[in-house]
């Protein structure tokens, strides 16, 4: 059975042969976080004693969450994160730069095959450029920060497949017009429907299909 873009991709990045439901350890190659969470993925790569980022071109730190900042706290947060970022050499988007998820498209830096993991659950829109990309916690990103991988399960895949009804023959144009019930009660019309089916790819293949009448 053929690999999906997701299996290829976790492949390559484990550097080993990886299929549905196995776990990969793998080099991830793009890092986001941004003003709300970062200031805690920091304190918890200092609890798990990390002292440097692995590689601090392949991090990126926004802060568009809290813009303009709407209390000392969050601007304190900012400032926290700012000052890491420059103390790690890892690039800072300050408030005002423009949201992470459109920044990191449009800058080149999401492309395809690649792995990224973000602080947010909208990184997984970076898959419209063919990359594995999702959010995760801070814990996780922490990790990723420290050493350049994180444990993945390799998802299975469900393909949904559904066709829409249709009328064979010309539609008389009274049934268009107002007070053309007369009509659509007159006319017969003849209706086709094919079947629904789901294919779950799956260690065991599963087909369940249903008709319409």
């Amino acid at each position: 059975m053929g690999k999906t873009i997701t299996g290829k991709i976790l492949s390559s990045h484990s550097g080993k042969k990886v299929c549905e439901s196995d776990i990969a350890l793998a080099g991830v190659y793009l890092l986001m976080g941004h003003d709300w969470n970062a200031p805690l993925t920091i304190q918890v790569m200092k609890n798990m004693g990390a002292e440097k980022v692995f590689d601090p071109r392949k991090i990126l730190l926004v802060m568009d969450h809290g813009v303009p900042s709407p209390n000392e706290k969050i601007g304190a947060m900012q400032a926290k994160t700012e000052a890491f970022a420059r103390s790690q050499g890892i690039r800072f988007c300050p408030p005002g730069e423009g949201i992470c998820h459109q920044l990191l498209p449009q800058e080149g830096h999401v492309r395809h095959g690649m792995v990224v993991v973000g602080s947010d659950s909208h990184t997984t829109t970076y898959g419209a450029l063919n990359a594995l990309s999702m959010g995760v916690g801070s814990t996780d990103l922490a990790a990723a920060l420290a050493s350049g991988k994180l444990w993945f399960k390799v998802p299975s895949t469900v393909k949904g497949e559904r066709s829409l009804w249709r009328m064979e023959g010309a539609i008389p144009a009274s049934l268009a017009s107002p007070g053309g019930s007369q009509s659509r009660r007159s006319v017969q019309q003849k209706w086709k429907r094919s079947s629904f089916s789901i294919l779950r790819r799956s260690s065991g293949r599963r087909r369940v299909s249903s008709s319409g009448k």
